[in-house]
């Protein structure tokens, strides 16, 4: 999954966030907490699809975090 988004393009990039976002709604522990933390870094980007393609990946973790955590205390 690294590799989707390890190129220069920011349209690529955004693609590849985007890509990646859809795998973890169908499989959260695809990715672990430091690819995670590698990717959502993207929202500093210069360009505006990368920004929003990393803040989409962020919320979806934030809301399937958030989700688990209100599943447990029940």
């Amino acid at each position: 999954m690294e590799m989707m988004v390890w190129c220069r393009q920011d349209e690529v990039i955004a693609i590849g966030l985007n890509t990646a976002r859809e795998i973890c709604m169908r499989q959260p522990h695809a990715m672990d907490a430091d690819l995670l933390q590698d990717l959502v870094a993207y929202k500093k980007h210069k360009d505006k699809g990368v920004v929003m393609a990393a803040r989409s990946l962020l919320s979806l973790y934030r809301l399937l975090f958030f989700r688990d955590c209100r599943e447990a205390n029940k």
